[in-house]
Parts: structure tokens; sequence; C-alpha cells
């Protein structure tokens, strides 16, 4: 019997003997922002780890089994619905320590983590030559926006927060939470914002003119709410969107726009998200893998059928939908919807070969293990968004062969309507 992902208590003690790390993260915002925090405190305390992104089936694979090492997995590990699942008993294992997203941001766990292995990172350096102590506070308030959050959802990184805001590491701002000085660029690729001119350079230049600071955010968050495919949710997450936290020293120009990146290359340029989570640069390619990203998901968004359900919201993406957005970013099209756009609870994005979750307001691990385990599917979870593998056994017989048949998903539909 394979572990199903619940939390295994990451004992600071075991960590700290461990003479090698391995970080297995799942493929998105949060749970990189974690693993970079994770990995940022062992590099300060020279223990020599790795950072892996990848699916949950991957990462089970990709346990460490050294006898000094220790494997950290930031999300669930092996699932017994998945027929590649080679049986390993991650559970019975003493050196797998997992952080389970239903117990809230696993940046927020992994910051509290570091807190308990008094990782002082003091005079320590990454190699752009900024020098850190304890955890980065732009990376852990990132991880806790990337996982649906507006503020910290954690005791230890509200600290973190305060204490960077007081000293300066942090700048609350007038304006919007955008990665790059151009508030064109930021606001047309953002996925933390949906508006009529999303995904439309010309578009947004056409809608703010001149505008910055305080004037920007008044006419975004106007936009945002008043959009045509708008919920009460748009005007309750735009808060996470106006007067960001400016980093003056970070990467990237505010901590929203740095959770938008990490979200962004996590599902789509792993080498790039890692690089930017533990500090060794990559900023043009993260933010061109943003580019793209965005684009995608707006275009998704456009073009979606769109079915509401008592307690579930669908959208099925047609044809035109870019590739991207109908796979590897399938969760950031839920996200988003889920953030602005759903009247119910849930969201179901239908793609190509799975489907992508997102709740509003609750942990989406529960909801995604009943309605995978009713159909025997595999399934991956973070705080809030998820995806259930379609057919996994099944081989297209050609190119135009769909693996998930109207069928399917209809019934899987009936299930998220009908679940508790």
């Amino acid at each position: 019997m394979t572990a199903t992902g619940r939390t295994t208590e990451a004992q600071p003690a075991a960590i700290e003997s461990a003479g090698f790390v391995t970080l297995l993260a799942r493929p998105d915002g949060d749970a990189l922002a974690a693993a970079g925090v994770l990995a940022r405190a062992l590099a300060a305390r020279e223990t020599p780890y790795q950072v892996s992104l990848g699916e949950r089936s991957e990462r089970a694979t990709r346990v460490a089994t050294d006898d000094d090492a220790v494997t950290v997995a930031l999300g669930p590990l092996a699932d017994e619905n998945d027929p590649t699942d080679d049986g390993t008993d991650i559970g019975g294992n003493p050196d797998v320590r997992i952080l389970d997203p239903e117990a809230g941001s696993l940046t927020g766990q992994a910051v509290a983590l570091v807190d308990e292995l008094d990782a002082d990172t003091e005079g320590a350096a990454d190699r752009d030559g900024t020098a850190t102590a304890g955890p980065d506070p732009a990376l852990a308030l990132a991880g806790t926006i990337a996982a649906g959050h507006a503020e910290a959802d954690a005791e230890a990184v509200a600290t973190v927060v305060e204490i960077a805001r007081e000293a300066g590491r942090l700048d609350r701002q007038p304006g919007v939470a955008i990665p790059t000085a151009d508030p064109v660029d930021g606001l047309a690729h953002s996925t933390l914002v949906r508006a009529a001119w999303s995904g439309d350079e010309a578009a947004v230049a056409e809608a703010i003119g001149d505008a910055n600071g305080r004037q920007l955010a008044s006419i975004v968050a106007i936009d945002a709410v008043g959009h045509g495919q708008a919920t009460e949710r748009a005007a309750t997450t735009i808060d996470r969107f106006v007067r960001p936290d400016g980093t003056p020293d970070g990467p990237l120009a505010t901590a929203g726009g740095l959770a938008d990146v990490l979200t962004a290359t996590a599902h789509t340029s792993p080498a790039a998200a890692i690089a930017l989570a533990i500090g060794h640069g990559g900023t043009d390619a993260a933010l061109d893998a943003w580019r793209t990203h965005g684009e995608a998901v707006h275009a998704a968004i456009d073009g979606a059928d769109a079915e509401r359900h008592d307690g579930v919201y669908v959208l099925r993406l047609d044809e035109e939908t870019p590739d991207l957005a109908r796979t590897d970013a399938i969760e950031s099209v839920a996200g988003l919807v889920a953030a602005t756009s759903t009247p119910e609870p849930l969201v179901c994005v239908v793609g190509d070969d799975r489907l992508g979750l997102a709740t509003t307001d609750e942990p989406v691990g529960p909801h995604t293990d009943d309605i995978a385990d009713a159909h025997g599917l595999p399934w991956d979870a973070g705080h809030r968004t998820a995806t259930i593998r379609l057919d996994v056994d099944t081989e297209a017989t050609s190119e135009n062969d769909e693996r998930a048949t109207d069928t399917d998903v209809d019934a899987i539909v009936e299930t998220a309507r009908g679940r508790p």
C-alpha cells in the first residue's frame, strides 16, 4: 500500500543532521516557493540539497535512498490510482517528510520549519550577491499569494513579513502586483487579475493611459470587479492585487508579481522556476515563460464554454485553446476562474487528458481525492488547485483519438456535484 500523501511530521532534527536533502515539489507556485525557502536555509547551513519539480508519480520515484539522506515532499507522493506507481512503501520510510497542503500553504509550513531549524542565514549570499537573513520575505509572501491568500495564512510568515516591512525589505505601495516595471506588460500577462483587457497589451494601454500608483490601482479594481464574467469573488480577491509589497532587493518588482511568475514557471519551465526560487537568477527566462503562460490562460477562459451546476462551475476548453492551457497550465485556468469568475465553490476545467480543479476558500485535496477515487483516476493537489488525470492507461489509436470521452467527463462532473 502506498502513501497517499498525508502529513508526515518534518522533524527538524532529522533534517538538521542529514548529509543530503532532496526537496520534491509539485508544480505550483506555493510548492515552488516553499522549496526555495527550504533550499536557501539548507544552503546557509552548507547542507547539500537538490530541488526537483514534478508530477505526483514522478516525485514518488525521486525519493532519496542514501543512508544519510532525507526527502522533504512538498505535496502528496505516490497514488494507488496511478498505474505507474511502483508500490514503494513511502509511508513506512522514516526519512521521508511530507508537508500536506490541506494543512495550509506549503510556504507557511516551510517557513515554520526553517524557524524550527533556527537557520540563521546572515552573511550568506545568493549568486547575485544579495545577503539574506532568515527566510526571504518576498519569497515567503509570494508563496502565500500563490497559494490563494492575500495575506499570510501562517504566523511564521506573518512575522517575517512584518519585520521585513519595518526594515524596508518589503515596501507596501500604491499600484498593482505585477513583476515588471511596465504596467502594460504586467497587466496583460498577469493571472492574478482578470478584466476585459487581460491578455491584450493594446487593450491594456488604452484602458490605463498614463495612470500609475493609486490611480492605476483604481482603474484596475473597477475594471476587474465590473468585468462581464466577474462574480463577487472578484471583489474579494482584488485585495491581493492592489497596494502590493514592492521588493527593493528582489529579482522582480513586487511579491505578488513574483507569486505569479513562480506559478507560471512551475507549470511550464521547471529549470527557470527552480533557479528563480533558490536565488540563482533566471529572471529573463522566467518572465518569458510567464508571458506565454498568461496569454494562454486568458485565451482559454475567453473561449471556454461554461456550465453552472449546483456546487461546481465547469469550463470546457474549446479546440482553439492553446495547448499549454489544456495541459500543463490547466490549474492556472481553474485557479484564476475560482478567484474571479465562479458562482460556485468548486471549479472544474476540462482539458485534453486531465481536469483542473480549484476551490474558492478551502483546501482542494479532499474534494479531489473523493472525485478521483470514485473513478479510479490518479490525482495531484496543492492547497487550492489540483489535477485529475483522465484515462491514463488508455493508449490513443491515432493523433485525433480523444482519451477523455464526454461520458467520462460527465460522470466526473456528476460526482463533483454529489460530493459532501
